[in-house]
Order: C-alpha cells, then sequence, then structure tokens
C-alpha cells in the first residue's frame, strides 16, 4: 500500500498516487488573490505569455531596414475576436487564469472567420465536392445485408489567388511606431480582411444551392437554417447584409409595434461582404479557406525610394475558398422585411 504523509506546515495533501495533488481551499483562495485585476496587470501578463506582435517584429529589425534591408512580418490571423483590428497583435489571456478574468470576445461577422481553414500547398488545390445523392442508411440485423446510398462527387481544382495591396511612406513612420502602427492597421491590414472575405462571400454564394422563399419577413432566416438542418448540416450559419438585419429587427406592425426577429432558433449574422437584398446559409464545414500563405506585412525600398526617405510597404496573402458540399450552402433573394404587417 502507497505511504501517505503529511508534513507539518505543508498545505498541500498528497496522498496515493505521487501524480495526483488535491489543492486546499487556502491554494484555491491564493490563485483567485493572485490572479491580476487590473488592466495593466492584464497587459503585462499577457505580454509575457504571447508571441512577437507584427509590431515587435518590425522594432526588432528596424537597424536593418534603415539599412535598406528587406522584411517581413508573419500574421497568423488578418482578423477575428483574437486580433487587435488595428495592430494585428494576439490579445488575450494565460490559460491559467480562464474563468478567473472576464473576458469579452467581439461577434465575428466575417464570412472568412466562419467556415473552415485548409492548408494548402503550390499554385492550385483540388478537392472533391461531396453530396448524398440517395441516404439509404437504417438499422440492420446482424450478419445481415447493409444497404448502399449513392453519393455525387465532382473534382474541383481552383487556382490560388494572392491578395495584396501596399502604399508609400515616409521613413520618418519607422521612427513614429504609433504612426506605422495606425497604417499597418487602418490601411493595410483591415482593407485586405475586407477583400479577402469578399471573395469568400463570392465563391459561396456562386457555388450554393438556389434558395427560393415560401415565408415572409424574419422567418425567410428560419426557413433557409431549417432547409440546411433537414439537408443534414449542423452549426449552420445565415448571413444577411447589416441593412437588411436592421430592417428585420426594427420592422413594426401597422399598430407600431416591434414585430422583433423570428422565435425559431437561428445563428444570424449581419456581414457587410453579404450583397443587399440577398441571404446566405452554410454549414460551416461545408465551405473552406485554402491558406496557401498567411497574411504578411513586407517593408523595403525600390527605385530611388531608400535616397528619397520613402518605404514601401506591402500587405499580402495568398489563398482560395471553396464549397465542399453544395447541399449545405444556400444562397438566393431576401424577399421585403421591413413591411408593415
Amino acid at each position: 500500500m502507497p505511504d501517505s504523509t503529511v508534513t507539518e506546515g505543508d498545505e498541500k495533501s498528497i496522498s496515493g498516487n505521487e501524480d495526483q495533488q488535491t489543492l486546499t481551499q487556502t491554494d484555491k483562495e491564493e490563485a483567485n488573490m493572485n490572479a491580476p485585476t487590473t488592466p495593466v496587470e492584464l497587459k503585462t501578463i499577457a505580454a509575457a505569455e504571447a508571441q512577437p506582435t507584427v509590431m515587435e517584429q518590425i522594432e526588432k529589425a528596424l537597424p536593418g531596414i534603415k539599412r535598406g534591408e528587406s522584411f517581413q512580418a508573419e500574421l497568423k490571423a488578418i482578423s477575428g475576436p483574437n486580433t487587435d483590428a488595428t495592430t494585428g497583435a494576439q490579445i488575450g489571456i494565460p490559460a491559467q487564469w480562464a474563468g478567473l478574468v472576464p473576458t469579452t470576445l467581439g461577434v465575428k461577422n466575417r464570412l472568412y472567420d466562419l467556415i473552415r481553414k485548409i492548408g494548402a500547398n503550390g499554385q492550385a488545390v483540388s478537392f472533391a465536392q461531396v453530396g448524398l445523392a440517395e441516404n439509404k442508411a437504417k438499422a440492420v440485423k446482424e450478419l445481415g445485408l447493409k444497404p448502399e446510398s449513392e453519393l455525387l462527387t465532382v473534382s474541383k481544382t481552383l487556382e490560388v489567388l494572392t491578395h495584396a495591396h501596399f502604399t508609400t511612406a515616409s521613413r520618418q513612420v519607422l521612427d513614429d511606431v504609433a504612426g506605422l502602427q495606425a497604417l499597418i492597421g487602418s490601411t493595410l491590414i483591415e482593407g485586405l480582411s475586407r477583400v479577402i472575405d469578399q471573395h469568400v462571400f463570392t465563391q459561396l454564394s456562386t457555388n450554393a444551392t438556389t434558395f427560393t422563399a415560401s415565408t415572409t419577413g424574419s422567418d425567410v432566416f428560419a426557413e433557409a437554417s431549417l432547409k440546411i438542418q433537414l439537408a443534414g448540416g449542423s452549426n449552420i450559419v445565415v448571413a444577411v447584409n447589416p441593412e437588411d438585419y436592421l430592417a428585420a429587427v426594427i420592422a413594426k406592425s401597422t399598430q407600431g409595434e416591434y414585430v422583433g426577429l423570428t422565435p425559431f432558433p437561428v445563428n444570424l449574422v449581419a456581414s457587410p461582404s453579404v450583397t443587399k437584398g440577398t441571404i446566405l446559409a452554410f454549414d460551416q464545414s461545408a465551405a473552406a479557406y485554402f491558406n496557401r500563405q498567411d497574411a504578411g506585412i513586407f517593408l523595403g525600398y525600390h527605385g530611388s525610394q531608400f535616397v528619397e526617405n520613402k518605404i514601401t510597404v506591402l500587405c499580402e496573402s495568398r489563398g482560395v475558398a471553396g464549397v465542399l458540399n453544395p447541399n449545405l450552402v444556400l444562397f438566393g433573394n431576401l424577399p421585403e422585411i421591413g413591411a408593415a404587417k
């Protein structure tokens, strides 16, 4: 039988297996007391735990950049709740503080953030669009003959696209971190994110199954979601333009009372990438973004920029979006939402 000992003054109880330790109430209270409570403490802890941010990478490479050397900074995500929209810096808290520190994450309204990410190689990607033509699955007795279902598969090849843009700035921004940070954040990263998201919408909408609504008002959102459920989908997103979303939210009856959104549970997203007057509904696993190269920031010189005290800041990413199962992606026109009832 394993020994079980307790040392005088020790607040930890160790019993049986040495790999198992049970914290006393005192330990738990101390952990809570030591949790960060101010924004400054959180920022300090996050900075110590996080990978180098874009600006930290640039600052470290400044001596070489000023000598005329080219530089590239990688951005592991171009948008999303764990990335600062202005600087591209990763934000968050260490895992040990999970549950102790309240956090608020932004709502994902970019289609890019709502579909699968798959790594890609080469100049093109090939995949199979798969759909269930006839589902014959059923319970089978022991030693009984299993039924055969029919799959529809179509081979697809998509060329990997390069999304990029650049701007020219004075070399003085290299000595002004705030100025360079604003330039990269507002002008390049955010702009690239919008273009890539518009590409995702185009790919999904042009390769989707046509959706024709038979209901009106915000009931259309529930109808689209239900159709995907009946086709075997789950984790369904219904995306509309923010103007259409607003019209549905503020719709009133002829008596001036707010009608409200459909009571049917719908994961409704207001995405600027969706064309006004249309609706896009999809299973999140039915589409994917094939990522060839993470978004990157490049700093360098061309022509006579070095002697003119200018610098080129380039933001670039490579990838392509594709629909894996068209049966679980619906796209169609949206009936008038805000009409009085």
